[in-house]
């Protein structure tokens, strides 16, 4: 037998033959504790129910399945987000920032085909509207970014704990700029 305990707790009237309560106080608060049976749980009469006693239970389907004939890695996000970046008008940011420069934002998507090895890269504007690709690894205090500029120059820039940071400004097709890339941010182009 299982037991329940319910309170329930209120006020009332009291009547006007009661001596003392009709001249003080309009209402009497109550609380009332209460002690009932709760009744027995039903047998199970499911027969899929008896069925899966004792048993595991299936794997529940997913509800998507992954696409068979392409899969979106983290570079078709990045070119995915630097076309919308595109769409950003002067001021997107109120604080006075450029509109997004399309010549700048092409060139940071077509360097981004020709990555072959890249650490988790992200993609941003610069204030004057330039595209930046973005490299952050935090458990290292790693940063770098690749501004592509309006006059088809980059600024490849590095930061990390206990070393100075480097800074690199000039054509990306030069070797001196793929030197930087390979040791400094680990990219293969």
């Amino acid at each position: 037998m299982t037991l329940a305990l319910r309170r329930f707790e209120g006020s009332y009237v009291p009547p006007l033959l009661w001596p003392g309560y009709g001249q003080t106080s309009s209402t009497v608060p109550f609380t009332v504790t209460a002690f009932y049976e709760l009744p027995p749980p039903s047998p199970v009469e499911d027969s899929t129910a008896k069925q899966l006693i004792g048993k595991t239970r299936p794997e529940p389907e997913p509800a998507t399945r992954p696409s068979a004939t392409y899969v979106h890695v983290r570079r078709d996000h990045v070119k995915a987000r630097l076309r919308m970046l595109r769409r950003l008008p002067i001021d997107h940011d109120r604080e006075g920032a450029a509109a997004p420069d399309s010549k700048s934002i092409d060139t940071a998507i077509a360097f981004i085909d020709r990555i072959a090895k890249a650490p988790d890269f992200n993609a941003t504007l610069d204030d004057d509207g330039s595209a930046v690709i973005e490299f952050e690894n935090r458990a290292t205090t790693f940063f770098a970014d690749i501004t592509f500029r309006v006059d088809g120059t980059v600024e490849l820039y590095t930061r990390e704990a206990g070393r100075e940071s480097e800074f690199f400004q000039g054509k990306l097709e030069t070797p001196e700029a793929r030197e930087f890339l390979e040791s400094k941010l680990g990219l293969t182009v």
